[in-house]
């Protein structure tokens, strides 16, 4: 279940708890408050301590409710209700914040991992491009090399070819000249 509906859940379940199980029960005051006690809080909150028609307005003090004892257990539970669910909503908006928090910390790694890649990548590609203009230098000397020998080679041949056709001149010469030794010599 994604976080959002379990806080839901924690929600309803907080608010449908009677007050006697959120530990309400603690808080009320059991011992009423003694009369001079609550003159002398009355005379703090503004009152006279005498006790006239104003007072009541004024400030409460004694640990009873003016209306019913009913109406009293009823606005506990209400209100042990308002706690639970302002503490659920609360831990709801915390528990959101930090899914939020951990989406963008998470979004953040990301992010940081894939940039790193990508410089990765392309330091990796710069070399990779030097590497090939290196070669690519190494085979332009090469190829100027063959392109040299090849050349010399070719100037090889011809002088091949013109030693080869002196050779043949050389002979045939020679022949001639020995036809003509031979008719002298008859």
């Amino acid at each position: 279940m994604r976080i959002d509906t379990q806080i839901m859940w924690l929600i309803i379940v907080l608010s449908s708890l009677p007050a006697s199980t959120t530990g309400n029960h603690y808080r009320t005051r059991r011992k009423p408050m003694q009369t001079e006690d609550s003159d002398l809080m009355r005379s703090f909150a503004g009152g006279l301590g005498g006790g006239g028609a104003g007072d009541e307005d004024v400030c409460d003090t004694s640990g009873e409710d003016s209306t019913s004892p009913g109406k009293k257990l009823t606005r506990n539970h209400s209100n042990a209700k308002q706690r639970s669910s302002g503490i659920a909503v609360q831990a709801a908006n915390e528990a959101k914040k930090a899914n939020d928090d951990m989406k963008n910390a998470v979004k953040e790694a990301a992010d940081k991992i894939k940039s790193e890649y990508a410089d990765k990548a392309n330091a990796a590609a710069k070399a990779a491009e030097a590497v090939l203009f290196g070669k690519s230098q190494v085979l332009e000397q090469l190829e100027a090399e063959v392109r040299e020998a090849e050349m010399v080679v070719q100037e090889e041949n011809q002088e091949l070819i013109t030693a080869e056709a002196n050779a043949q001149l050389a002979i045939k010469t020679h022949q001639l000249v020995q036809q003509e030794l031979k008719s002298i010599d008859q």
